[in-house]
């Protein structure tokens, strides 16, 4: 008689299952993962029409939220200006180059500058050079200077703006009420001078009055801060503006 140990149970003689190896089926899901991201970009380019969609879209709504308030879309009468893409003006160190030369050619200009501050360069014009103090009557020879300055911006597509600052000092005579009356009739009348002498786009006058006069750097001495927060700056933008009779190239 065998112990249980040594009992022939039968099942040291069944069939041993082999291990199946199907690696295939991983390059297979990934076939179909591939065809069926290949079809829904199929169906995503093709035209959808937009009355068959929309109704699947509103019955869907309804299932989902049959609460939800309806909204009636109303077309924008014009387009929103900060979607309006403008074109690009003339490439700004090249006109950096043209002002620089302006302000070396004519003598009213001498104590002009012209600085570069990112998407502008604007050409800083000494208020003392140009005006009476604190008025906006214009000192002799200023017209010719400011003429000599549109025969370079007659020709450019960039869109320009011209700004008026003036210091803090109060204006206690004259026709102006206050500094920002003084700083935008000034850059009025520039504007003006620069129509008159060809330039025909449209210009864009601000006044700042003495808004920016906090922006000059405390190491100056105040008498020259307040000389040089009198000034007029004419900005050419890096955007272009509409075409017009001058822009012949």
């Amino acid at each position: 008689m065998t112990g249980s140990g040594d009992r022939d149970t039968g099942y040291d003689r069944l069939p041993v299952e082999k291990e199946v190896h199907t690696p295939w089926m991983i390059t297979f899901a990934d076939l179909l993962s591939l065809m069926l991201t290949f079809f829904v970009l199929l169906y995503s380019m093709n035209t959808i029409e937009f009355r068959h969609w929309s109704s699947v879209v509103e019955t869907m709504a309804h299932q989902f939220n049959p609460e939800r308030a309806e909204v009636q879309p109303e077309p924008h009468p014009e387009t929103p200006h900060i979607m309006v893409r403008r074109p690009a003006g003339m490439n700004l160190n090249y006109l950096q180059s043209l002002l620089a030369d302006d302000v070396a050619s004519e003598p009213l200009l001498a104590d002009a500058y012209v600085t570069r501050v990112g998407a502008r360069v604007s050409l800083v014009l000494p208020a003392d050079r140009f005006f009476e103090d604190k008025t906006a009557e214009l000192k002799p020879a200023a017209a010719s200077a400011i003429a000599r300055i549109s025969t370079t911006l007659v020709y450019l597509r960039n869109r320009i703006v011209v700004a008026g600052h003036t210091n803090p000092t109060p204006v206690v005579r004259g026709r102006y009420r206050s500094n920002w009356e003084l700083s935008l009739a000034r850059a009025r009348l520039v504007s003006g001078l620069l129509a008159e002498n060809g330039y025909a786009a449209p210009l864009s006058a601000i006044g700042y009055g003495d808004s920016r006069f906090g922006s000059f750097a405390p190491s100056l001495l105040p008498a020259e801060r307040y000389r040089l927060a009198e000034r007029i700056e004419i900005s050419i933008i890096a955007e272009g503006r509409e075409s017009d009779f001058y822009d012949l190239f």
